[in-house]
C-alpha cells in the first residue's frame, strides 16, 4: 500500500467522522482585505493599498512614502522615469498600460491594470497595479499564472521532495558527519540532480524540529536546514521550503506538528497507521482546534514561520515558502468530499490560517512567493474553494497554488494499476484544471508539488506530459525512500532501488522524470512539450519574446539519458543558439545583443531533435 493510496482509504474513512466527532470549529466573518489591491465591498477605506501609504481610492489622497520613481509621460508621448519625492500627493485614476518601472531600487517590468497614481500637479504618475503590485527584487516573482526570475524570465521547476519524516526531522548527511554510507544528502545528491537537469528541491522543514517545545525554537535546527539548500544552491538547484505534515504529528503516527501542539479529546492520544490516523478520535480533536485557533495555534504556527523565514530569506536559490502541506480538514471533511466541496472550511478556517503564517513569514520576508494549498481531499478531485469570497491575502503579493495529484482507485483496489485505472487519467485533467480556476481566483501562478509516489511509470509520465501541456512546474514525491513513516512498501516511492547506492537510479522511471524541458524563458511561453516516446525525443518551445529581457533562454537537455548521439536543433524567430553543440544547457540569445534583432510580440519557436532525425 502506498502514499497515495491515502485518498481512497480516506474518502471511505471520512463517513465514519460523525460517529468520532461531534462538532467542527466554528467560522466567522470573512475579514478584509490587507493585500495589494482592491478591497471587498463593505470594508473600510476600500480601494487600492499603497505600499507604506495605507489605503487610497479615486479621489483619495496618499502620501509617496519615500522618493521613488514614477514615469512623466513627455512630448514624444513616451513615459520617461522621473522622481517622485517623498511626501508628495498622489491620486488614483483609471489607467491601463505597460511600464519598466522602479520601486526602492528594484527594476523589472509591470502590467498596469485599471489603474495609476498621479501627483497632485498632473506632471508624473505612479503605476500601481490592483493585481500584481510585488517587490521585484525578489529572486522569483509570480506574474498572472507563471513565475519569472529577477531578470524577467518565466522559470520552470522539474524537481523532487526531500521531507526527512523522525526526528530529529533533518536528514543525515556529511555536512553533519555522518558516514558517506549513512549520508542521506550530500553534495552527491545535488550533482545527480543537476546532472539529470532536475533544478528544484522541496525541502521540508518541519514545526516538530523548529519548536520543539512552546516558544523554544532549535537554532540547530534551522542552520542545519539551510546548510542543505546552500548545498543545492551550489549546483544552481532552487529551494521550496515546505512546512511539512502528515497526520498532523508524531502524537498521532505521522510527522510535522510538534506534540505539544496536539490538542486531544480527553487524555488519551491514539496511534494508529498511515492514514488511518487522521481519523482518530484525538487527530480529528487536533485539527479541529488547531481550525479554531485554540490556544492561539495558528499564531504560534505563524511565528515559527517568521523564524523559518529570518533564516532563509536570503538564499540566492530560494525559489519561496509552502504554508502548509495537505492541510486536512478534521471534521469538515466530511462536507468537503462532496461534489459541491466545502467552501465555508476552504474561505473560512483553511484560508485565515494560511494567511496568519503569509503575514509571519512577511514580518521577516517580504519578497519570496508564499505557496499556499487547498485541503487534502483536493488532492484526488476534490474542490478547492480557497478565495470564493475573497481572494487569499498576502501584503506581498507574491502567491503560488501548491497543488498535488493523485490518483484514487489505481494502485489500491487489488489488481488493479494506476496505468489501467480508467478514472486515472480524467482524475490528473481534473485536478489540473481545478488548479488553474483556483489560482486565478486567488491571483496566484501554480504548480504541482507532489504527484507520482510509486513505480507506475505510466502515471508518472502521463503527469509529466500532462504537466508539459499545462506548462507547469513539477516536485516527484519522492527522491528516495528515507524510512518515509506515512508509506508502507518496499521503495517504492524512490527514483533508486538502493537509497545508498547512488547509481542505481531506476531506468524506466528515470526516463519518464529526466525531460528535456524550458528552464528559463526570456518571454512568455505560448506552448512546450515533451515526446520521449518518439524514436527522435522530439521537443519544441515557442514564446513570445521580450527584447527588454537581457538574460538567455535555458533549456535543459539530458543528453545522456535521450541524445546519446548528439541533437539538432532548429530555431524559427529572431533568437541564435549561443550554447555549444550538444550541451546538456541549451541556451538561446534574442532581441539584444548577437544581432538577433528581435521586438516585442516577435515568436520564437525551438525545435530539437535526435542527430540524425529530420525535422518532422
Amino acid at each position: 500500500m502506498l502514499r497515495a493510496c491515502r485518498y481512497a482509504l480516506v474518502t471511505a474513512l471520512i463517513g465514519l467522522i460523525p460517529l468520532l466527532a461531534v462538532t467542527g470549529p466554528a467560522t466567522s466573518a470573512p475579514e478584509c482585505d490587507a493585500g495589494v489591491r482592491a478591497a471587498p465591498a463593505g470594508c473600510p477605506d476600500a480601494g487600492l493599498r499603497v505600499p507604506g501609504a495605507g489605503y487610497s481610492g479615486p479621489g483619495r489622497t496618499a502620501s509617496a512614502p519615500a522618493t521613488v520613481t514614477g514615469f512623466r509621460f513627455t512630448a514624444a508621448k513616451r513615459w520617461e522615469p522621473h522622481a517622485i519625492p517623498a511626501g508628495t500627493r498622489l491620486w488614483v485614476e483609471p489607467y491601463s498600460a505597460a511600464f519598466s518601472w522602479t520601486w526602492s531600487g528594484a527594476t523589472g517590468w509591470l502590467t498596469v491594470q485599471r489603474t495609476r497614481l498621479r501627483t497632485d500637479d498632473g506632471s508624473a504618475a505612479l503605476p500601481v497595479d490592483q493585481r500584481t503590485t510585488v517587490d521585484l527584487a525578489a529572486p522569483y516573482h509570480a506574474d498572472g499564472r507563471f513565475l519569472r526570475d529577477a531578470t524577467g524570465r518565466v522559470v520552470f521547476f522539474h524537481g523532487v521532495n526531500m521531507i526527512w519524516k523522525r526526528a530529529p526531522y533533518v536528514p543525515p548527511s556529511t555536512l553533519f558527519g555522518a558516514s558517506l554510507a549513512r549520508s542521506a544528502l550530500d553534495s552527491r545528491d545535488a550533482e545527480l540532480l543537476a546532472a539529470n537537469g532536475l533544478n528544484g528541491v522541496r525541502l521540508g522543514v518541519l514545526w516538530a524540529g523548529v519548536e520543539p517545545t512552546p516558544t523554544r525554537y532549535d537554532a540547530s535546527y534551522l542552520a542545519h536546514m539551510r546548510a542543505l539548500a546552500s548545498l543545492l544552491a551550489d549546483r544552481d538547484v532552487s529551494v521550496l521550503v515546505d512546512s511539512h505534515q502528515d497526520m498532523f504529528g508524531a502524537a498521532h503516527g505521522g510527522e510535522g506538528f510538534p506534540d505539544w501542539a496536539s490538542f486531544a479529546t480527553g487524555t488519551k492520544v491514539e496511534r494508529a497507521p498511515f492514514p488511518a490516523g487522521y481519523f482518530t478520535p484525538s487527530s480529528l480533536s487536533a485539527w479541529n482546534a488547531l481550525w479554531a485557533n485554540r490556544g492561539q495555534l495558528q499564531d504560534r504556527f505563524a511565528a515559527q514561520w517568521t523564524q523559518v523565514a529570518a533564516v532563509m530569506r536570503d538564499l540566492p536559490n530560494l525559489v519561496g515558502y509552502d504554508v502548509v502541506n495537505e492541510p486536512f480538514p478534521g471534521t469538515s471533511a466530511a462536507r468537503c468530499v462532496l461534489p459541491g466541496g466545502c467552501r465555508a472550511f476552504d474561505s473560512g478556517p483553511l484560508q485565515r490560517m494560511q494567511e496568519r503564517a503569509i503575514t509571519g513569514i512577511r514580518v521577516a520576508d517580504t519578497k519570496a512567493p508564499v505557496w499556499w494549498e487547498g485541503n487534502m481531499l483536493t488532492s484526488a478531485g476534490g474542490r478547492n474553494l480557497v478565495g470564493a469570497s475573497t481572494p487569499i491575502r498576502d501584503s506581498g503579493a507574491n502567491r503560488v497554488l501548491s497543488f498535488h495529484s493523485y490518483c484514487v482507485l489505481g494502485g489500491v483496489l487489488p489488481g488493479l494499476s494506476r496505468a489501467n485505472d480508467p478514472t486515472c487519467a480524467a482524475t490528473h485533467a481534473g485536478n489540473f484544471e481545478r488548479a488553474r480556476v483556483a489560482a486565478a481566483r486567488n491571483r496566484s501562478a501554480s504548480a504541482l508539488t507532489e504527484f507520482g509516489s510509486s513505480d507506475d511509470v505510466t502515471d508518472i509520465a502521463r503527469v509529466a506530459a500532462l504537466a508539459d501541456r499545462s506548462m507547469t512546474s513539477w516536485y516527484y514525491y519522492h527522491y528516495a525512500g528515507w524510512s518515509d513513516p506515512t508509506a508502507t512498501g518496499t521503495g517504492t516511492t524512490s527514483l533508486f532501488s538502493d537509497d545508498a547506492d547512488r547509481a542505481s537510479l531506476k531506468p524506466a522511471k528515470a526516463d519518464a522524470l529526466v525531460r528535456t524541458y524550458p528552464q528559463a524563458v526570456a518571454g512568455t511561453p505560448l506552448s512546450f512539450d515533451f515526446a520521449p516516446q518518439r524514436s527522435d525525443r522530439r521537443f519544441r518551445l515557442s514564446f513570445v519574446l521580450d527584447p527588454r529581457i537581457t538574460a538567455e533562454t535555458v533549456i535543459a537537455v539530458p543528453v545522456q539519458r535521450h541524445y546519446e548521439g548528439g541533437y539538432t536543433v532548429r530555431v524559427t524567430g529572431p533568437a541564435t543558439v549561443t550554447s555549444a553543440p550538444d550541451a546538456p544547457l541549451l541556451t538561446l540569445d534574442g532581441g539584444r545583443g548577437r544581432g538577433a534583432g528581435g521586438g516585442g510580440g516577435d515568436v520564437v519557436t525551438v525545435t530539437l531533435v535526435r542527430a540524425g532525425h529530420v525535422f518532422g
